[in-house]
């Protein structure tokens, strides 16, 4: 296994992942992790690199098989209610320090005290992992795979068609649930305020690209006094709401747009109305909803002279 730096050589390969149990002579097959670059969303950490490092597969495992225990336990054994209970108390009751490694790992508690010896930074960690930014950026890639598709269509259409990938993206929304239920629980943990702040850079460094050459394919741009910031915000802010809404009303009617009879989410027609007020033509001419939801791509129209 090489390193450099302290960041492994394979991040994004699914690694294996083997690590001795108690009383086993040999290390044996526990799954596999795609590796991610942990170094920034990692800070307690023992060791800051080689295998006991956060870019090693058994930590990586750890944290993943961690977030995971978290998510089902949190579901099965936080009381509605409950919110008297401690952050340290409740992590210990459900993933404890030694206790997660020996029971639910079936590992040495070597394993866990080389990488965290104190428990309150397993939990840091823990946390951190949990509300990382990672599964934006794999949302993002389905996003851009599909974009010279979307971008052939109407703008309402290319809206509808963004908006229901997002309100119904196949990503494990157990841990998109995880994330809020940690956010909610305990909003004044700084962890939680650090990973809130770092992913919202994220969400900016990662939209905006994508917002910006959108919005250039249709031959639009933002308003004076419009910020990128701004835009993504209120699609997050939209897009976000009508999630949370499906997932306590599976059975919630979808909008029926009145000019094509197609449904789309509900938050489709509220990004085109925001749109609407926040771009114009690359003249400056502001658009009506109308015209918006009508408008085509001005590459072809560039690339014929027409």
């Amino acid at each position: 296994m090489r390193y450099t730096d302290g960041v492994e050589a394979h991040i994004g390969q699914r690694k294996a992942v083997y690590a001795q149990g108690k009383g086993e002579s040999a290390p044996t097959l526990r799954g596999h992790v795609v590796i991610e670059d942990l170094t920034d969303i990692l800070d307690r950490i023992a060791a800051r690199s080689g295998p006991n490092g956060p870019q090693g597969e058994v930590t990586q495992w750890i944290l993943s098989e961690g977030a995971r225990h978290l998510s089902e336990r949190l579901a099965e054994s936080v009381p509605y209610g409950d919110e008297g209970r401690s952050l340290p108390r409740v992590l210990s009751a459900l993933v404890g320090h030694e206790p997660f490694a020996r029971t639910s790992l079936d590992l040495s508690v070597h394993q866990m005290l080389r990488r965290w010896p104190q428990a309150s930074d397993w939990y840091d960690d823990l946390l951190a992992y949990v509300l990382r930014p990672h599964l934006v950026a794999a949302n993002l890639d389905a996003v851009s795979r599909a974009l010279p598709f979307w971008t052939s269509l109407r703008l309402a259409d290319f809206v509808r068609e963004f908006t229901t990938h997002q309100v119904t993206r196949p990503e494990p929304d157990a841990l998109y649930q995880l994330s809020d239920i940690v956010e909610a629980m305990w909003p004044d943990h700084p962890v939680v305020k650090a990973s809130r702040v770092r992913f919202r850079q994220a969400i900016v460094d990662l939209w905006g690209p994508l917002f910006v050459g959108g919005m250039g394919i249709y031959g639009l741009r933002l308003r004076p006094g419009v910020q990128i910031e701004e835009m993504i915000w209120t699609f997050q802010a939209l897009a976000s709401w009508e999630i949370r809404e499906r997932r306590v009303l599976a059975d919630l009617p979808w909008r029926v747009d009145q000019a094509s009879g197609i449904e789309e989410p509900t938050c489709a027609h509220a990004l085109l109305v925001y749109l609407a007020g926040a771009l114009e033509d690359m003249q400056g001419r502001f658009l009506s909803v109308e015209e918006l939801a009508d408008r085509r791509s001005t590459i072809a129209e560039s690339a014929t002279g027409a």
